[in-house]
Order: C-alpha cells, then sequence, then structure tokens
C-alpha cells in the first residue's frame, strides 16, 4: 500500500496531467494515508 502512495505522487511530480498541479493538499493526504496503515499495521487493536 506505501509503495503505491509513494508511486504516484512520483508519477505525479514527474508527469502530471494536464491542468494538474501538486499541491500541499495532495502531498499531506497522502502522508496521512501512509501514517494510517503504518499505524494500522502496528496497532494490536486491529489484528486477530
Amino acid at each position: 500500500m506505501g509503495g503505491t502512495l509513494i508511486g504516484s505522487l512520483l508519477i505525479d511530480l514527474i508527469a502530471p496531467t494536464n491542468g494538474n498541479t501538486v499541491s500541499w493538499y495532495l502531498v499531506s493526504g497522502i502522508l496521512m494515508t501512509y501514517l494510517g496503515v503504518v499505524i494500522g499495521g502496528q496497532s494490536k487493536l486491529f489484528k486477530r
């Protein structure tokens, strides 16, 4: 999951689509999602 998020950010930085820019909203959203995945994977509450 984390690799997909970082990969999509790199693609957006290297080859953005027409009319779109990489904003702090996108970067912060990806970082928060990545952090949530890491915390969820480490938390004992979500493990069976």
